[in-house]
Parts: C-alpha cells; structure tokens; sequence
C-alpha cells in the first residue's frame, strides 16, 4: 500500500506473532488493509498510524489518520464494501469497532477484539 498509494503508513505491534492465531492474524490485516485503502481510495488521507495491542483482556486495534477519513466509518445507511467486511470481521470474533474524531483534524478507528 505504501508504493501503490504512496502513503505513509507506521506501526507499532506490541503482541508477539506466536501470540495469536494465524486466521485472526489475517483477519487483522484484512481490517487494516479494508481501512486504509477504503480512506486513500476517498482521497482522504495519506498518513496513519497502525497500533495492535492487548490491554485488559482484548485486542485493539487503532488506525489513526491524519484526516476525517474515518468519520463516515460509524455511519449505518452510507458505508462501502470495506465497512462491510470490517464489520463482519468483528462480528466473527464478537468485537465491536468505534471511530472518533482527534483535535488535529485527524480521525481513528479502533477494533476491540476479546482475547480467545
């Protein structure tokens, strides 16, 4: 997505890769993936931010961007097939998302998934 899009995309992973599955490690990648590429094809954003971790017994996920790109994510009549497919993802693994607005014009997404 990096090359293709030319996006600046940074992370910070704080669970070790044998620490989850492998189908909930592709499910997480679909989500960043689906987000990502749903905000850039929107024309919205080119900077994020990818944080995977666990705190309190669950998995979060937060993609921060450094536009609105995100704001549209919590809307339930107007979504796209991206929405879609994160929203089926935390279905899967009983999650739950929420977006936000951030003070400097930017916006994040956050996927909560309880630990299996």
């Amino acid at each position: 997505m990096q090359h293709k899009y030319q996006v600046n995309l940074t992370y910070q992973l704080n669970i070790s890769d044998d620490t989850l599955r492998y189908e909930l490690q592709a499910d997480l990648y679909r989500v960043v993936f689906e987000a990502v590429t749903s905000v850039v094809l929107k024309d919205s954003g080119r900077n994020f931010k990818v944080v995977l971790q666990i705190f309190k017994n669950k998995i979060w996920l937060n993609i921060y961007d450094d536009c609105q790109g995100f704001s549209h994510f919590d809307s339930k009549i107007n979504f796209d097939i991206s929405m879609y497919y994160i929203r089926q993802i935390a279905k899967k693994h009983n999650g739950s998302i929420n977006t936000f607005k951030e003070q400097d014009d930017g916006s994040q997404l956050v996927l909560s998934l309880p630990l299996p």
